[in-house]
C-alpha cells in the first residue's frame, strides 16, 4: 500500500468528522510522513509505524468523542450579555468624553486665535481713531503736525505688532495642541478599545 492509498482510506474512515478537522489530521500525517522520509525511512516502515488507517481513525474518533463529552459536561460560561453591553457602553462614553475634551483643545485654541485676531483688528482700528484725534487736536492747537503723524504711525505699528504676535501665537498654539491631542487620543483609543 502506498501513502496516498493509506491517506484516502483514512479519510474514508473519518467521514463523521467535519472537513476542516479531517484536513488538519491529513496535514499532520503528511508532515510526519515527509519528516520520516527525510530522516531516511522507507514508505513501508513509515506506514507500519502509523498503523492501519482503520486503527488511526478509531483512535482519532475516540479522542474526538471524549473531547465533545467533556465540552458538554463543562460548557464554557457565557458572559452576561447585560454586563458586556454595559461595559461596552461605558467604554464608548469614556472615549466620547475624552475625544470631545481633546478635540476641544484645538478648537478652543482656534477660537482664542479668532478672538485675539478680532481684538487686534479692534486695537488697530482704535489706534487709527485715536491717532486721528491726536493729529487733529495737536495739529490744530499747536501747529505741530509732526507729533500727530508720529502718534498715528506709532499706534498703527503697535497694533500691527499686537496682531502679528497674537496671530503667530495662536497658530502655534493650535498646531501643537492638535498634534498632541491626536497623539493622546491615539494612545487612549489603543488602551481602551482593545
Amino acid at each position: 500500500m502506498t501513502y496516498k492509498e493509506w491517506e484516502s482510506r483514512l479519510v474514508e474512515e473519518l467521514k463523521g468528522l467535519p472537513t476542516a478537522e479531517c484536513l488538519k489530521i491529513t496535514d499532520y500525517y503528511k508532515e510526519m510522513y515527509g519528516d520520516r522520509l527525510d530522516a531516511g525511512m522507507n514508505e513501508e516502515a513509515i506506514l507500519a509505524e502509523f498503523g492501519s488507517p482503520q486503527s488511526c481513525a478509531e483512535k482519532i474518533l475516540a479522542e474526538n468523542a471524549a473531547e465533545n463529552t467533556d465540552d458538554k459536561k463543562n460548557p464554557p460560561s457565557a458572559p452576561n450579555h447585560a454586563e458586556g453591553q454595559a461595559a461596552n457602553n461605558m467604554r464608548k462614553i469614556v472615549v466620547g468624553v475624552l475625544f470631545s475634551l481633546f478635540a476641544g483643545i484645538p478648537l478652543a485654541a482656534i477660537l482664542v486665535v479668532a478672538i485675539a485676531s478680532l481684538g487686534a483688528v479692534c486695537i488697530s482700528g482704535g489706534a487709527g481713531v485715536i491717532a486721528g484725534f491726536v493729529y487733529i487736536f495737536v495739529g490744530a492747537f499747536s501747529g505741530a503736525q509732526g507729533a500727530g503723524i508720529a502718534a498715528h504711525i506709532g499706534m498703527g505699528i503697535g497694533a500691527m505688532g499686537v496682531c502679528g504676535f497674537l496671530g503667530l501665537g495662536g497658530y502655534f498654539a493650535t498646531k501643537y495642541s492638535a498634534i498632541y491631542s491626536y497623539k493622546l487620543m491615539k494612545t487612549i483609543y489603543g488602551g481602551i478599545l482593545k
